[in-house]
Protein backbone atom coordinates (compact mmCIF):
# COMPACT_ATOMS: atom_id res chain seq x y z
CA UNK A 1 0.00 0.00 0.00
CA UNK A 2 1.22 3.31 -0.95
CA UNK A 3 1.53 5.44 1.97
CA UNK A 4 0.40 8.18 0.48
CA UNK A 5 -2.65 6.71 0.11
CA UNK A 6 -3.41 5.48 3.61
CA UNK A 7 -5.62 8.12 4.59
CA UNK A 8 -7.80 8.27 1.35
CA UNK A 9 -7.92 4.29 2.65
CA UNK A 10 -8.55 5.37 6.43
CA UNK A 11 -11.49 7.54 5.44
CA UNK A 12 -12.81 5.37 2.99
CA UNK A 13 -13.07 2.04 5.42
CA UNK A 14 -14.89 4.67 8.02
CA UNK A 15 -17.16 5.33 5.37
CA UNK A 16 -17.71 1.92 5.13
CA UNK A 17 -18.37 1.44 8.03
CA UNK A 18 -21.11 3.83 9.16
CA UNK A 19 -22.76 2.64 5.71
CA UNK A 20 -23.37 -0.28 7.20
CA UNK A 21 -23.71 1.34 11.54
CA UNK A 22 -24.25 4.64 11.98
CA UNK A 23 -23.13 4.15 15.56
CA UNK A 24 -20.25 2.65 14.71
CA UNK A 25 -17.30 4.61 16.61
CA UNK A 26 -14.61 2.23 15.85
CA UNK A 27 -11.18 4.15 15.01
CA UNK A 28 -10.61 3.31 12.19
CA UNK A 29 -7.04 4.82 12.12
CA UNK A 30 -5.81 3.56 15.07
CA UNK A 31 -6.28 -0.23 13.64
CA UNK A 32 -4.53 0.40 10.53
CA UNK A 33 -1.48 2.55 11.87
CA UNK A 34 -1.14 -0.53 14.09
CA UNK A 35 -1.80 -3.38 11.21
CA UNK A 36 0.84 -0.96 9.01
CA UNK A 37 3.14 -1.22 12.33
CA UNK A 38 3.10 -4.80 12.61
CA UNK A 39 3.65 -5.98 9.22
CA UNK A 40 5.49 -8.74 8.22
CA UNK A 41 5.62 -11.86 9.59
CA UNK A 42 8.90 -11.16 12.03
CA UNK A 43 8.41 -9.06 14.78
CA UNK A 44 10.30 -5.32 14.30
CA UNK A 45 10.00 -5.66 10.47
CA UNK A 46 7.03 -3.17 9.95
CA UNK A 47 7.05 0.68 10.06
CA UNK A 48 7.52 1.20 13.78
CA UNK A 49 5.89 4.23 14.76
CA UNK A 50 4.64 4.99 11.65
CA UNK A 51 1.21 6.90 12.87
CA UNK A 52 3.26 9.58 14.78
CA UNK A 53 5.65 10.03 11.66
CA UNK A 54 2.68 10.39 9.66
CA UNK A 55 0.93 12.75 12.11
CA UNK A 56 3.97 14.98 12.32
CA UNK A 57 4.55 15.01 8.58
CA UNK A 58 0.37 16.18 8.43
CA UNK A 59 0.91 19.39 11.52
CA UNK A 60 4.03 19.64 9.64
CA UNK A 61 2.35 20.84 6.12
CA UNK A 62 -0.89 22.39 8.00
CA UNK A 63 1.95 24.58 10.34
CA UNK A 64 3.36 25.65 6.47
CA UNK A 65 -0.02 26.25 5.22
CA UNK A 66 -0.98 28.45 8.09
CA UNK A 67 2.14 30.46 8.21
CA UNK A 68 2.51 31.11 4.82
CA UNK A 69 -0.87 32.21 4.58
CA UNK A 70 -1.48 30.06 1.74
CA UNK A 71 -5.76 30.03 2.85
CA UNK A 72 -7.91 32.48 3.80
CA UNK A 73 -7.59 33.62 7.28
CA UNK A 74 -10.91 31.68 8.61
CA UNK A 75 -9.25 28.41 6.82
CA UNK A 76 -6.65 28.97 9.07
CA UNK A 77 -8.22 29.06 12.24
CA UNK A 78 -10.60 25.67 11.19
CA UNK A 79 -6.79 24.38 10.40
CA UNK A 80 -5.26 25.25 13.90
CA UNK A 81 -8.31 23.92 15.93
CA UNK A 82 -8.32 20.66 14.16
CA UNK A 83 -5.92 18.65 16.01
CA UNK A 84 -7.63 19.51 19.19
CA UNK A 85 -10.84 17.51 18.61
CA UNK A 86 -8.44 14.71 18.74
CA UNK A 87 -7.21 15.07 21.61
CA UNK A 88 -3.85 16.80 20.14
CA UNK A 89 -3.99 19.37 22.62
CA UNK A 90 -0.50 20.66 22.38
CA UNK A 91 -0.60 20.05 18.67
CA UNK A 92 -3.38 22.42 18.22
CA UNK A 93 -1.74 24.84 20.62
CA UNK A 94 1.43 25.20 18.57
CA UNK A 95 -1.45 26.15 15.22
CA UNK A 96 -2.99 27.85 17.06
CA UNK A 97 0.62 30.13 17.82
CA UNK A 98 1.16 29.67 14.19
CA UNK A 99 -2.17 31.28 13.00
CA UNK A 100 -1.96 34.21 15.67
CA UNK A 101 1.46 34.82 14.44
CA UNK A 102 0.13 35.24 10.54
CA UNK A 103 -2.32 37.52 11.40
CA UNK A 104 -2.03 41.77 11.64
CA UNK A 105 -0.97 42.20 14.82
CA UNK A 106 -0.77 46.53 14.96
CA UNK A 107 0.66 48.57 17.64
CA UNK A 108 -2.13 50.02 20.51
CA UNK A 109 -3.03 53.71 19.59
CA UNK A 110 -4.01 54.53 23.64
CA UNK A 111 -4.83 52.69 27.05
CA UNK A 112 -8.43 51.90 25.22
CA UNK A 113 -7.41 50.34 22.39
CA UNK A 114 -8.72 46.47 22.17
CA UNK A 115 -6.88 43.93 22.19
CA UNK A 116 -8.94 40.85 22.46
CA UNK A 117 -12.16 42.20 20.73
CA UNK A 118 -9.50 43.78 18.31
CA UNK A 119 -6.67 42.11 16.49
CA UNK A 120 -6.80 38.97 18.70
CA UNK A 121 -10.44 38.80 18.27
CA UNK A 122 -10.28 35.70 16.28
CA UNK A 123 -8.09 33.75 18.58
CA UNK A 124 -10.34 34.88 21.38
CA UNK A 125 -12.77 33.23 20.08
CA UNK A 126 -11.59 29.55 20.32
CA UNK A 127 -9.71 30.56 24.00
CA UNK A 128 -11.30 32.64 26.01
CA UNK A 129 -8.99 35.50 27.68
CA UNK A 130 -8.95 34.94 30.79
CA UNK A 131 -6.51 33.93 33.39
CA UNK A 132 -7.37 30.57 33.67
CA UNK A 133 -6.85 29.39 30.38
CA UNK A 134 -3.74 28.14 30.15
CA UNK A 135 -3.73 27.73 26.88
CA UNK A 136 -4.62 31.19 25.58
CA UNK A 137 -1.90 32.59 28.97
CA UNK A 138 0.86 30.75 27.26
CA UNK A 139 -0.10 31.91 23.87
CA UNK A 140 -0.02 35.43 24.87
CA UNK A 141 3.33 34.58 26.72
CA UNK A 142 5.01 33.30 23.45
CA UNK A 143 3.60 36.60 21.52
CA UNK A 144 5.07 38.97 24.58
CA UNK A 145 8.14 37.38 24.07
CA UNK A 146 8.81 36.74 20.49
CA UNK A 147 7.96 40.39 20.37
CA UNK A 148 4.90 39.60 17.70
CA UNK A 149 2.89 41.61 20.35
CA UNK A 150 4.24 44.85 21.48
CA UNK A 151 4.99 45.69 25.47
CA UNK A 152 2.97 48.73 25.15
CA UNK A 153 -0.31 46.34 24.88
CA UNK A 154 0.52 45.72 28.50
CA UNK A 155 -0.83 48.90 29.46
CA UNK A 156 -3.89 48.98 27.81
CA UNK A 157 -7.25 48.41 29.67
CA UNK A 158 -7.96 44.66 28.01
CA UNK A 159 -4.96 43.38 29.33
CA UNK A 160 -5.02 45.37 32.57
CA UNK A 161 -8.21 43.33 33.41
CA UNK A 162 -6.07 39.99 32.55
CA UNK A 163 -3.55 40.89 34.90
CA UNK A 164 -5.93 41.65 37.47
CA UNK A 165 -7.22 37.98 37.13
CA UNK A 166 -3.42 36.88 37.38
CA UNK A 167 -3.52 38.67 40.56
CA UNK A 168 -6.23 37.08 42.36
CA UNK A 169 -5.12 33.59 40.95
CA UNK A 170 -1.65 34.16 42.56
CA UNK A 171 -2.59 35.49 46.02
CA UNK A 172 -5.80 32.72 46.12
CA UNK A 173 -3.03 30.22 44.99
CA UNK A 174 -6.17 27.91 43.70
CA UNK A 175 -4.82 25.22 40.85
CA UNK A 176 -1.90 25.61 38.62
CA UNK A 177 -0.18 29.21 38.65
CA UNK A 178 2.90 28.14 36.74
CA UNK A 179 1.13 29.77 33.95
CA UNK A 180 0.87 32.85 35.23
CA UNK A 181 4.03 32.96 37.29
CA UNK A 182 6.00 32.33 33.88
CA UNK A 183 4.01 35.37 32.08
CA UNK A 184 4.22 37.71 35.10
CA UNK A 185 8.15 36.97 35.39
CA UNK A 186 8.84 37.52 31.40
CA UNK A 187 6.71 41.07 31.32
CA UNK A 188 7.63 42.41 34.33
CA UNK A 189 11.32 41.61 33.25
CA UNK A 190 10.71 42.54 29.85
CA UNK A 191 9.95 45.51 31.04
CA UNK A 192 12.72 46.37 33.56
CA UNK A 193 15.28 45.06 30.84
CA UNK A 194 13.95 47.84 29.05
CA UNK A 195 14.33 50.40 31.44
CA UNK A 196 17.93 49.36 31.81
CA UNK A 197 18.66 49.29 28.22
CA UNK A 198 17.14 52.22 27.56
CA UNK A 199 14.45 50.10 24.94
CA UNK A 200 11.31 52.67 25.81
CA UNK A 201 8.19 51.10 25.66
CA UNK A 202 7.31 54.51 23.63
CA UNK A 203 8.60 53.63 21.18
CA UNK A 204 6.41 50.76 20.53
CA UNK A 205 3.63 53.03 20.01
CA UNK A 206 2.12 54.27 16.48
CA UNK A 207 4.96 56.00 14.33
CA UNK A 208 4.68 59.38 14.61
CA UNK A 209 2.49 60.08 17.51
CA UNK A 210 4.92 60.97 20.13
CA UNK A 211 2.48 62.40 22.49
CA UNK A 212 0.71 58.65 22.47
CA UNK A 213 3.99 57.11 22.92
CA UNK A 214 4.75 58.96 26.16
CA UNK A 215 1.15 57.94 27.37
CA UNK A 216 1.64 54.79 26.52
CA UNK A 217 4.61 54.29 28.54
CA UNK A 218 3.59 56.14 31.40
CA UNK A 219 0.83 53.61 31.68
CA UNK A 220 3.04 51.02 31.29
CA UNK A 221 4.83 52.06 33.59
CA UNK A 222 2.14 52.42 36.06
CA UNK A 223 0.86 48.88 35.74
CA UNK A 224 3.91 47.07 36.02
CA UNK A 225 4.71 49.06 39.79
CA UNK A 226 0.84 48.39 40.52
CA UNK A 227 1.61 44.86 40.00
CA UNK A 228 4.67 44.81 42.27
CA UNK A 229 3.64 46.32 45.30
CA UNK A 230 0.45 44.74 45.07
CA UNK A 231 2.84 41.18 44.76
CA UNK A 232 4.76 42.71 47.21
CA UNK A 233 1.40 43.61 49.39
CA UNK A 234 0.46 39.87 49.16
CA UNK A 235 3.93 38.88 50.56
CA UNK A 236 3.41 40.93 53.79
CA UNK A 237 0.20 39.81 54.44
CA UNK A 238 0.73 35.97 54.11
CA UNK A 239 3.54 36.53 56.31
CA UNK A 240 1.45 37.96 59.17
CA UNK A 241 -0.57 35.29 58.89
CA UNK A 242 1.52 32.45 58.90
CA UNK A 243 3.43 34.28 61.98
CA UNK A 244 0.09 34.52 64.16
CA UNK A 245 -0.22 30.49 63.15
CA UNK A 246 3.02 28.49 63.89
CA UNK A 247 5.53 30.81 63.18
CA UNK A 248 7.05 28.90 60.45
CA UNK A 249 6.46 29.61 56.56
CA UNK A 250 7.86 28.44 53.50
CA UNK A 251 8.53 30.88 49.90
CA UNK A 252 5.20 31.46 48.60
CA UNK A 253 4.54 31.69 44.67
CA UNK A 254 4.58 35.41 44.89
CA UNK A 255 7.56 35.81 47.13
CA UNK A 256 9.74 33.59 44.80
CA UNK A 257 8.65 35.86 41.79
CA UNK A 258 10.07 38.87 43.21
CA UNK A 259 13.35 37.14 44.09
CA UNK A 260 13.67 36.24 40.77
CA UNK A 261 12.42 39.33 39.28
CA UNK A 262 15.59 41.05 41.74
CA UNK A 263 18.19 39.00 40.38
CA UNK A 264 17.22 39.22 36.89
CA UNK A 265 18.14 43.58 37.25
CA UNK A 266 20.88 42.73 39.37
CA UNK A 267 22.50 40.50 37.16
CA UNK A 268 21.18 43.15 34.18
CA UNK A 269 22.83 45.82 36.14
CA UNK A 270 26.71 43.77 36.41
CA UNK A 271 25.79 43.47 32.72
CA UNK A 272 25.21 46.87 31.70
CA UNK A 273 28.47 47.85 34.52
CA UNK A 274 30.98 45.67 33.05
CA UNK A 275 30.17 47.11 29.74
CA UNK A 276 30.24 50.54 30.33
CA UNK A 277 26.52 51.15 29.14
CA UNK A 278 24.88 52.08 32.12
CA UNK A 279 23.17 55.59 32.05
CA UNK A 280 20.65 57.86 33.79
CA UNK A 281 18.86 59.23 31.39
CA UNK A 282 16.32 57.46 32.32
CA UNK A 283 13.81 57.30 35.88
CA UNK A 284 13.87 53.20 35.47
CA UNK A 285 11.04 53.16 37.95
CA UNK A 286 9.76 49.65 37.24
CA UNK A 287 13.31 48.43 38.32
CA UNK A 288 13.62 51.01 41.50
CA UNK A 289 10.24 49.79 42.88
CA UNK A 290 11.12 45.47 42.47
CA UNK A 291 14.86 46.54 44.53
CA UNK A 292 12.54 48.73 46.99
CA UNK A 293 10.28 46.00 47.05
CA UNK A 294 13.44 43.68 48.12
CA UNK A 295 14.63 45.23 50.40
CA UNK A 296 11.47 45.72 52.63
CA UNK A 297 10.91 42.11 52.21
CA UNK A 298 14.61 41.22 53.31
CA UNK A 299 13.92 43.46 56.87
CA UNK A 300 13.15 41.54 60.31
CA UNK A 301 13.37 37.99 58.64
CA UNK A 302 10.87 35.75 60.67
CA UNK A 303 13.19 33.72 63.56
CA UNK A 304 11.77 30.36 62.75
CA UNK A 305 11.72 30.86 59.00
CA UNK A 306 12.73 27.60 56.97
CA UNK A 307 13.90 29.92 54.31
CA UNK A 308 16.75 31.99 54.18
CA UNK A 309 17.22 35.66 52.99
CA UNK A 310 19.11 35.03 49.13
CA UNK A 311 19.92 38.69 48.81
CA UNK A 312 21.65 40.63 51.18
CA UNK A 313 20.42 44.28 51.72
CA UNK A 314 23.84 45.94 51.08
CA UNK A 315 23.76 44.08 47.45
CA UNK A 316 20.02 45.16 47.26
CA UNK A 317 20.75 48.55 47.93
CA UNK A 318 24.21 49.42 45.54
CA UNK A 319 21.36 48.25 42.62
CA UNK A 320 18.84 50.86 44.10
CA UNK A 321 22.03 53.46 44.13
CA UNK A 322 23.06 52.52 40.47
CA UNK A 323 18.80 52.23 39.26
CA UNK A 324 18.25 55.99 40.87
CA UNK A 325 21.23 57.15 39.58
CA UNK A 326 22.91 60.90 40.40
CA UNK A 327 22.55 62.83 36.88
CA UNK A 328 19.65 62.08 35.89
CA UNK A 329 15.65 62.69 35.70
CA UNK A 330 16.05 61.95 39.33
CA UNK A 331 17.58 65.19 40.49
CA UNK A 332 14.45 66.80 41.78
CA UNK A 333 13.74 63.28 44.21
CA UNK A 334 16.49 62.13 45.93
CA UNK A 335 16.53 58.21 46.10
CA UNK A 336 14.95 58.09 50.15
CA UNK A 337 12.12 60.04 48.69
CA UNK A 338 11.35 57.46 45.87
CA UNK A 339 11.74 54.66 48.22
CA UNK A 340 9.52 56.49 50.87
CA UNK A 341 6.88 56.98 48.12
CA UNK A 342 6.91 53.55 47.52
CA UNK A 343 5.85 52.39 51.33
CA UNK A 344 3.56 54.89 51.52
CA UNK A 345 1.80 53.57 48.35
CA UNK A 346 2.14 49.85 50.38
CA UNK A 347 1.22 50.60 53.15
CA UNK A 348 -1.78 51.69 51.86
CA UNK A 349 -2.51 49.18 49.12
CA UNK A 350 -2.21 46.41 52.24
CA UNK A 351 -4.38 48.55 54.26
CA UNK A 352 -7.00 48.81 51.38
CA UNK A 353 -6.67 45.36 51.21
CA UNK A 354 -6.91 44.27 54.56
CA UNK A 355 -10.24 46.61 55.80
CA UNK A 356 -7.70 48.58 57.43
CA UNK A 357 -6.22 52.14 57.66
CA UNK A 358 -2.95 52.61 55.70
CA UNK A 359 -1.73 54.39 58.69
CA UNK A 360 -1.58 51.18 61.18
CA UNK A 361 0.29 49.39 58.14
CA UNK A 362 2.90 51.76 57.83
CA UNK A 363 3.40 52.21 61.44
CA UNK A 364 4.42 48.95 61.96
CA UNK A 365 6.47 49.18 58.16
CA UNK A 366 8.59 51.83 60.15
CA UNK A 367 8.82 50.06 63.27
CA UNK A 368 10.59 46.78 61.51
CA UNK A 369 12.41 49.29 59.91
CA UNK A 370 14.33 50.91 62.64
CA UNK A 371 13.98 47.67 64.96
CA UNK A 372 16.09 45.49 62.24
CA UNK A 373 19.59 44.97 63.18
CA UNK A 374 20.73 42.89 60.51
CA UNK A 375 22.79 45.79 58.50
CA UNK A 376 25.60 44.88 56.49
CA UNK A 377 27.20 48.09 56.56
CA UNK A 378 26.62 51.25 58.28
CA UNK A 379 25.73 52.79 54.63
CA UNK A 380 22.59 50.62 54.87
CA UNK A 381 21.97 51.20 58.46
CA UNK A 382 21.52 54.70 57.84
CA UNK A 383 20.00 54.79 54.51
CA UNK A 384 17.20 52.51 56.47
CA UNK A 385 17.03 54.82 58.92
CA UNK A 386 16.35 57.87 56.69
CA UNK A 387 14.06 55.67 55.10
CA UNK A 388 11.82 55.40 58.21
CA UNK A 389 11.85 58.67 58.67
CA UNK A 390 11.02 60.08 55.66
CA UNK A 391 8.20 57.32 54.71
CA UNK A 392 6.55 58.91 58.41
CA UNK A 393 6.81 62.95 57.25
CA UNK A 394 5.27 61.64 53.40
CA UNK A 395 2.55 59.86 55.38
CA UNK A 396 1.96 62.87 57.69
CA UNK A 397 1.72 65.00 54.77
CA UNK A 398 -0.39 63.23 52.85
CA UNK A 399 -3.09 62.31 55.22
CA UNK A 400 -2.79 65.17 56.90
CA UNK A 401 -4.12 62.96 60.40
CA UNK A 402 -3.07 63.88 63.62
CA UNK A 403 -2.08 60.36 64.42
CA UNK A 404 0.47 60.65 61.11
CA UNK A 405 1.70 63.87 62.37
CA UNK A 406 1.90 62.63 66.28
CA UNK A 407 4.08 59.31 64.62
CA UNK A 408 6.18 61.24 62.55
CA UNK A 409 6.82 63.13 65.39
CA UNK A 410 8.33 59.98 67.50
CA UNK A 411 9.98 58.99 64.75
CA UNK A 412 11.94 61.92 64.87
CA UNK A 413 12.48 61.88 68.32
CA UNK A 414 13.69 58.29 68.32
CA UNK A 415 16.13 59.41 65.87
CA UNK A 416 17.35 62.02 67.00
CA UNK A 417 17.95 60.65 70.68
CA UNK A 418 19.76 57.44 69.12
CA UNK A 419 16.78 55.39 71.05
CA UNK A 420 14.08 53.17 70.00
CA UNK A 421 10.59 54.10 68.84
CA UNK A 422 8.05 54.12 71.49
CA UNK A 423 5.54 50.74 71.71
CA UNK A 424 2.86 50.66 69.52
CA UNK A 425 -0.67 51.35 71.76
CA UNK A 426 -2.24 48.48 72.68
CA UNK A 427 -5.71 49.51 71.09
CA UNK A 428 -3.76 50.46 68.24
CA UNK A 429 -2.33 47.26 67.93
CA UNK A 430 -5.64 45.48 68.98
CA UNK A 431 -7.66 47.20 66.03
CA UNK A 432 -4.77 46.12 63.64
CA UNK A 433 -4.58 42.43 64.93
CA UNK A 434 -8.30 41.93 64.64
CA UNK A 435 -8.53 43.66 61.27
CA UNK A 436 -6.09 41.16 60.23
CA UNK A 437 -7.70 37.96 61.69
CA UNK A 438 -11.27 38.84 60.65
CA UNK A 439 -10.45 39.41 56.86
CA UNK A 440 -8.54 36.02 56.20
CA UNK A 441 -10.62 36.31 52.97
CA UNK A 442 -8.72 39.43 51.53
CA UNK A 443 -10.60 41.52 49.01
CA UNK A 444 -8.51 41.46 46.29
CA UNK A 445 -11.33 42.00 43.76
CA UNK A 446 -12.32 45.38 45.30
CA UNK A 447 -8.89 46.00 46.63
CA UNK A 448 -5.88 45.32 45.26
CA UNK A 449 -6.83 44.63 41.69
CA UNK A 450 -8.25 48.25 41.49
CA UNK A 451 -4.31 49.33 41.88
CA UNK A 452 -3.33 47.81 38.97
CA UNK A 453 -6.17 49.72 36.81
CA UNK A 454 -5.81 52.99 39.06
CA UNK A 455 -1.90 52.80 39.65
CA UNK A 456 -0.12 53.55 42.86
CA UNK A 457 -2.18 56.27 44.51
CA UNK A 458 -1.84 58.25 47.52
CA UNK A 459 -4.63 60.13 48.89
CA UNK A 460 -3.82 63.71 49.94
CA UNK A 461 -7.31 64.38 51.61
CA UNK A 462 -5.98 67.87 53.03
CA UNK A 463 -5.64 69.04 49.50
CA UNK A 464 -8.31 67.63 48.41
CA UNK A 465 -10.65 69.40 51.16
CA UNK A 466 -9.33 72.67 50.33
CA UNK A 467 -10.36 72.28 46.67
CA UNK A 468 -13.66 70.76 47.52
CA UNK A 469 -14.12 73.78 49.57
CA UNK A 470 -13.17 76.61 47.46
CA UNK A 471 -15.04 74.46 44.65
CA UNK A 472 -18.07 74.65 47.09
CA UNK A 473 -17.98 78.50 47.62
CA UNK A 474 -17.33 79.11 43.79
CA UNK A 475 -20.28 77.27 42.98
CA UNK A 476 -18.75 75.13 40.23
CA UNK A 477 -19.31 71.72 40.19
CA UNK A 478 -16.67 69.20 40.06
CA UNK A 479 -15.82 67.67 36.44
CA UNK A 480 -15.76 64.03 36.74
CA UNK A 481 -13.24 63.94 33.70
CA UNK A 482 -10.61 65.62 35.35
CA UNK A 483 -10.23 62.09 37.68
CA UNK A 484 -8.24 60.90 34.85
CA UNK A 485 -4.60 61.89 34.00
CA UNK A 486 -3.22 61.97 30.81
CA UNK A 487 -2.33 58.47 30.42
CA UNK A 488 -6.05 57.22 31.25
CA UNK A 489 -5.38 56.38 34.33
CA UNK A 490 -6.55 57.63 37.41
CA UNK A 491 -4.53 61.15 38.80
CA UNK A 492 -1.82 60.36 42.18
CA UNK A 493 -3.81 62.92 43.65
CA UNK A 494 -6.87 61.06 43.52
CA UNK A 495 -8.59 58.50 45.67
CA UNK A 496 -9.21 55.13 44.88
CA UNK A 497 -12.49 54.97 43.69
CA UNK A 498 -14.94 52.14 44.62
CA UNK A 499 -15.67 49.32 41.89
CA UNK A 500 -19.47 49.39 41.35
Amino acid sequence: MCLRRVPDYIRAEEDWRKSIDEEDDTDVSAEVYEELEDLGSVHGHGWSGLREVVIAHGVSLVHEIIRDKLVATETRAELAKTPAKYGLQKVSEDLLLAYVRSLPLKRPLGVDSRLFNGCLSSLTTMQPANANNETFIRLLDALFSSGRLQLSWLATRDMVNLLSGMIRALASQSGDINHILQFLQGRISQVAEAELTQEHAARQGPEGKLDIWLKLEKSLTNTMVSIVTVLTAIVLIERNAHDRNDGSRRRTAAESLLTRLTVIVLTKLDELRSSAKNSTHQQRTVCFTLLASSLILSIKCVKNSKTTTLLRQEEILQGMIVVHGSNGLNHTQSMVERAASFLVDLSQCCGQSLHSDSQSYLESLVRLIMQDGQHDSDMTESFLKQWALKSSLLSAKTSATQRSRHFSNDVEAAMSQRGPLGAQSAATASRHADATVAEQGLRWEEGLCEWIVASPIRTRKAEWVTITAHRGRSGSVPDQGNDLDDSGYLSDTKETPKLQ
